[in-house]
């Protein structure tokens, strides 16, 4: 039988739920305490109730007689020496969401993680135009050293974007991250922390002249990039801003010509020819599909954080109701943000993704999208900063010409983008497109 049991606690919430969860998963307790939850809104001193399952209310089993002699829960509330049991129909009104005490561990791995390390989902926006310094060279050099090394997390980036002096305060590794993830050069893990080189391939660019035109993608092996010199016409392009590594630009005369080179090269290097932006397109889900599945974040107590929403402009001070929508949670000695997470009111869900695209969720929420511009004739794709797409669909705009956008007057402007594509995108995103 399932009854709460109520403790007094001091002191900062979040400290005592570690001390409860280590002590639950190192004596293998959770079978007889799944789930915890605080009063809401706890300060410095507020009620903890911790879920038990037990013969009978009241009675709690012998195997927790240590963690109930944890200092921080000195407290309890008894009636007759012995625990005061509580449903969770009495308790409802007064708490915050529960937490599952099989998602402890993985909670406390996941804080832990964001305070010592940059959150690569954790970006934020630029507030300063980009450099106009071209950097192809130095992201050029790391392009190289992450072919060779292949994998691996995601402080192992940030240490080589570091060491090429590419990410600073102003151009944190994760923007880097990000920008290498649009252009298809690494994958990530689905909580960003791990990274792969993308396996090399020839992204074909929308044709708007008679060339066949192949953007380079993944892995840059230089017998590879060298071999394709000798068999076609190769050009280097430098990204809008030197915002990335250079792109590098596979020309054939025809389609024949594509065939032969691909043919000779793939059993040595596996190179394949795709048109990527086009099948990427075909394969994007809509925005309500997409949101379904990101991934969940368990265990989030909104009390033991200074709440910010974001609504049309920015983020303001709140109180978690249950409103769906982007939020900032700030522990009361960060000077930022310390986590940015989605609310989805409808499924009783936190969820985290890329920055943008959790604003882009809150901003479509609150029908607050505006029309995306654009121009059939040259293929030019307009996004206003502040509306600017999940990652997802951004990349394949991004795959269109292998280049990132250019930002002129508070517009992302991305080139050779074909019509169905525009339509196609804007359409599973729920936008106007103006110029069709």
């Amino acid at each position: 039988m399932r009854w709460y049991a109520a403790f007094r606690c001091f002191g900062k919430a979040e400290l005592i739920l570690k001390q409860i969860s280590q002590k639950i998963h190192s004596e293998d307790l959770g079978r007889y305490v799944p789930r915890v939850c605080f009063e809401k809104g706890p300060k410095k001193q507020f009620f903890l109730f911790m879920a038990i399952d037990s013969a009978a209310p009241g009675e709690p089993p012998e195997a927790l007689q240590g963690l109930l002699r944890l200092p921080a829960l000195k407290s309890p509330f008894c009636i007759h020496g012995r625990l005061q049991p509580f449903s969770r129909e009495e308790i409802k009104p007064m708490v915050s969401a529960e937490i599952d005490v099989h998602d402890y561990a993985r909670t406390i791995r996941w804080v832990a993680r964001h305070e010592d390390a940059e959150d690569p989902f954790g970006l934020i926006p630029a507030t300063n135009q980009p450099s106009v310094q071209d950097r192809s060279e130095p992201f050029s050099h790391l392009m190289l050293w992450l072919s060779a090394v292949g994998m691996g997390t995601f402080p192992i980036f940030r240490a080589g974007c570091q060491s090429l002096s590419l990410s600073d305060s102003t151009t944190p590794a994760s923007r880097i991250f990000r920008r290498l993830r649009l252009l298809g050069h690494v994958e990530s893990s689905n909580d960003g922390h791990h990274w792969s080189v993308a396996p090399s391939v020839l992204a074909q660019i929308a044709r708007y002249d008679g060339d066949i035109e192949f953007a380079f993608c993944g892995g840059r092996d230089a017998k590879l990039i060298q071999a394709l010199k000798e068999a076609c016409v190769v050009k280097e392009e430098g990204q809008p801003n030197g915002a990335g590594p250079a792109l590098i630009k596979v020309c054939f005369q025809n389609e024949a010509a594509v065939e032969t080179a691909v043919s000779e090269l793939a059993p040595r290097y596996g190179l394949k020819a795709v048109p990527a932006a086009e099948l990427f397109a075909q394969r994007v889900p809509d925005l309500m599909a997409w949101c379904a599945g990101l991934l969940p974040v368990e265990g989030i107590v909104p009390a033991l954080f200074n709440l910010r929403m974001f609504d049309d402009s920015g983020f303001a001070d709140c109180i978690f109701t249950g409103t769906g929508g982007f939020y900032e949670f700030r522990r009361a000695d960060s000077v930022r943000g310390d986590y940015y997470l989605y609310y989805d009111a409808h499924r009783d869900k936190w969820i985290r993704g890329d920055w943008y695209g959790l604003r882009f969720l809150a901003l479509h929420g609150r029908g607050a999208l505006q029309e995306v511009r654009f121009d059939p004739s040259s293929g030019s794709l307009a996004v206003r900063q502040t509306e600017r797409w999940p990652e997802l669909y951004e990349r394949v705009l991004v795959l269109c010409s292998g280049r990132l956008p250019t930002i002129n007057a508070g517009w992302l402007v991305y080139s050779n983008v074909p019509k169905d594509i525009a339509k196609s995108l804007t359409e599973k995103l729920g936008i106007p497109l103006e110029g069709r």
